[in-house]
């Protein structure tokens, strides 16, 4: 840089331009998460802003502190840091770096998230809807006119970081990576009516289905209805899966209930 006491026009060109592309610094509001840009928001949280401010209205009486002192987070700071982990599934230190605050206090808002929304859960979660059955089956007899269905079942693997010990074969699946296989149910509006988390990736898909609760109550007739599922499980009085191998001679039939069966089959 030259000398302040000379006067030099480069200097004085550099300070011209200098000042006229400086920005105004702009100091986010810590105990609001929701300050950044929708695509900042969803990218971090892979929840839209409306979506957090539902979840916390929702979530406010279980989530707020008793004692607004010593700073204490807010119900939207302990959602985000809650969703911010659910989302990124890194360490806990390092959400707790993205959001500025300490470990265990990262560790205690995600305890509460998970407790909380797991208490709510069978309020929104539950076999086969909101609607009535008869409801549930004229939407997906109008999808591919398939009658009587009431749920599309299949499985997917939730990627996880390998187990230590000998456990971790157990959560090997058979496209070589650890994973969870989970279980789910969906109504004809691509909503959850039911869910099974519990099972390592190795785990066949039918095999979870059979030992699951909902397995049981079809076994005992509880619903009024059948299941739509894919060539992992079998065709079972409740469940209709496709055609393995059709007979010769009825192409249009085959062709007419694979393409049903694929249409129902759509929202999983």
């Amino acid at each position: 840089m030259a000398c302040p006491f000379l006067t030099d026009p480069v200097d004085l060109g550099a300070q011209i331009i200098r000042k006229a592309i400086r920005t105004k610094r702009l100091f986010k509001d810590r105990q609001n998460p929701l300050s950044f840009s929708e695509e900042y928001i969803t990218e971090r949280y892979h929840f839209s802003s409306h979506c957090i401010v539902y979840l916390a209205d929702l979530l406010a009486p279980s989530l707020e502190n008793d004692t607004h002192r010593s700073c204490a987070l807010t119900v939207m700071q302990t959602l985000c840091i809650g969703l911010h982990f659910f989302a990124c599934g890194g360490f806990i230190h390092t959400v707790g770096d993205a959001e500025n605050l300490s470990k265990s206090t990262v560790c205690r808002s995600i305890r509460r998230v998970y407790l909380t929304l797991a208490r709510i859960l069978p309020d929104f979660v539950k076999f086969p809807g909101h609607s009535s059955q008869q409801e549930i089956k004229d939407r997906f007899n109008r999808i591919a006119g398939l009658p009587n269905v009431i749920g599309v079942l299949d499985c997917t693997h939730i990627p996880i970081k390998s187990p230590s010990g000998p456990e971790a074969l157990n959560y090997t699946n058979q496209r070589s990576f650890h994973s969870i296989n989970v279980q789910m149910v969906c109504d004809s509006q691509c909503l959850i009516t039911n869910i099974d988390t519990k099972w390592p990736g190795s785990t066949n898909d039918f095999h979870i289905f059979r030992e699951s609760t909902l397995y049981q109550q079809f076994q005992q007739g509880c619903f009024d209805g059948c299941l739509v599922a894919d060539n992992d499980y079998p065709c079972l009085p409740f469940m209709m899966t496709p055609y393995l191998n059709p007979k010769a001679g009825s192409p249009r039939v085959t062709t007419e209930s694979r393409g049903h069966h694929c249409g129902v089959r759509g929202p999983a």
